[in-house]
């Protein structure tokens, strides 16, 4: 088995849920869009009633963590705009990785900017 036959057929999986880790400043330069094309990748295989969840990378909030994608230190929008990008898409929601950075205050600013988008 694999992510085409699990998108595509029924029965497999009730839901999924993609690791999209990246910003859409990835690389070197920051030019390319990784988190978007990733999700457009997915997105384009999906043609099943699966719930489809999106797996974020609120641990990239800490710079130490950022792994080549300067998209995480140039700004702290990234997950407000990456929320708004799935759900505009259709996907069914999303989850934070990692809780413990729900306490961390090198999330904070990431988080405030994220729960002021959703009110």
């Amino acid at each position: 088995m694999d992510i085409d036959t699990w998108l595509t057929e029924e029965g497999y999986l009730d839901y999924i849920i993609p690791q999209i880790y990246w910003s859409n400043q990835w690389g070197e330069d920051g030019a390319v869009t990784m988190f978007t094309d990733r999700l457009d990748q997915f997105l384009g295989k999906r043609k099943n009633s699966a719930r489809f969840y999106v797996g974020l990378a609120l641990y990239r909030t800490d710079i130490a963590n950022a792994n080549n994608d300067p998209g995480w230190d140039l700004k702290h929008t990234n997950l407000s705009e990456q929320i708004a990008e799935l759900t505009e898409k259709g996907a069914d929601g999303y989850v934070l990785f990692s809780t413990q950075y729900l306490y961390r205050k090198c999330a904070a600013e990431e988080l405030k900017l994220l729960m002021d988008a959703q009110n």
